[in-house]
């Protein structure tokens, strides 16, 4: 307050009092009419030119007409002091550059919202005009990018994926309607030809190794598409859920993440050498990583979080971290907590990551595509190929 109180001092004592004569009474006029902006500049360099009539004795109209130009010069610097300082308003056209929200389908049934946390997203959202927002932008890492497909309780779920186990996401966009599609459940995957690493991974803590290029494409837990399985992991069947569609079709994902998960244990964290490494993606959920989830509310809404950023290495989230982001999204909007949901299961992650969007009569629409570092475009030429995926029908 003594701030304001002092800057206010310096803007009063500030002010030049122009005499003139009476002459020119009706020319002289006080300068008011001025832009915002002119007078937000004046205020802040201290400057006000004020031309009244000259003072020609006590009780006389020049000497009332100079203190109501006083006043009204006075009254002028304090509402331009206080415009200059209250928050600024919220742009519209700034705010699409942070969060957007449509509508998606014929019916207009499906919600879609985006959060970019680019670098000014500070500066265009107020949290006093846009809380809302503001509460999942500052949940979120910086450069980062989070989806939110709202598809209802009508959404029908069926799990696909090719015979072979090598599913291209661009075969199953064909089929007429309205879905969403995602990836979904962890498969085995064979090092890159560039990668220097052992071909192999255990199958348990205590388990025996395996050649991933002999088992590409495996699914870690059972799934509908095909037979080709490893089980899950006994030391972390806790953290896996099965997803079943309406169809009887299903596949196994997880962590679950209703409730947090301590990060400290060992089935949790990535540990060096890479051969050490248990098959699935569970032991990834302390790392940083861009994040796949599916919720479903206590009336049966089904919705698709799906977070990818800038650098998954530096933007990315673990598990709670996104857990966070997902819990204040559902509490501002919705009311529930993430721990009251009937399902919070983490799908996959990273370059797996994949989910589009199909209208009737029309092409399909990318949302998002994991590790891809740049803006997406309507359509990825060469996408990922995965074990299962997902479709929500609608």
């Amino acid at each position: 307050m003594c701030g304001r109180v002092d800057s206010l001092t310096t803007a009063f004592s500030s002010l030049t009092i122009a005499g003139s004569t009476p002459s020119t009474t009706k020319t002289r006029t006080l300068r008011r009419r001025v832009s915002i902006r002119d007078k937000t500049r004046q205020v802040r360099l201290g400057i006000k030119a004020i031309s009244r009539p000259k003072l020609t004795g006590r009780g006389s109209k020049g000497s009332l007409a100079g203190k109501r130009a006083i006043r009204d010069a006075v009254e002028d610097v304090i509402e331009d002091y206080l415009r200059a300082t209250q928050p600024r308003p919220c742009c519209e056209e700034d705010l699409d550059k942070v969060f957007i929200s449509r509508r998606l389908g014929q019916q207009k049934a499906v919600l879609h919202y985006t959060f970019e946390t680019k670098a000014e997203w500070r500066d265009i959202v107020s949290q006093g005009q846009k809380p809302k927002v503001h509460g999942v932008l500052s949940k979120m890492p910086l450069l980062g990018k989070l989806d939110v497909i709202v598809l209802g309780r009508v959404a029908k779920t069926t799990v696909v994926g090719s015979s072979q186990g090598k599913t291209n996401p661009h075969e199953y966009e064909h089929d007429d309607g309205n879905y969403l599609l995602t990836n979904g459940g962890f498969f085995v995957t064979a090092p890159k030809a560039h990668e220097k690493r052992p071909c192999t991974l255990k199958v348990d803590w205590d388990g025996d190794r395996f050649d991933q290029e002999e088992c590409k494409f495996y699914s870690v837990g059972p799934a509908s598409s095909w037979p080709n399985f490893f089980p899950i992991p006994s030391s972390q069947g806790q953290y896996y859920q099965e997803i079943k569609g309406e169809d009887g079709t299903f596949l196994s994902a997880g962590p679950t993440i209703k409730e947090p998960l301590d990060l400290s244990r060992r089935e949790l964290k990535w540990e060096p050498p890479y051969c050490n490494v248990v098959i699935g993606g569970v032991h990834t959920s302390g790392d940083p990583n861009e994040r796949l989830v599916h919720v479903i509310l206590p009336d049966g809404t089904k919705i698709i979080f799906v977070y990818t950023c800038a650098n998954r290495f530096l933007y990315g989230c673990d598990m709670n971290k996104m857990r966070g982001i997902i819990d204040t999204f559902l509490q501002t909007y919705y009311k529930t907590p993430i721990a009251k949901t009937q399902m919070a299961l983490n799908l996959d992650g990273g370059s797996s990551i994949y989910v589009s969007w199909k209208e009737r009569g029309r092409r399909p629409r990318l949302i998002a595509v994991g590790s891809l570092e740049t803006k997406v475009p309507l359509r990825l030429k060469h996408p990922k190929r995965v074990t299962n995926l997902i479709k929500f029908i609608v």
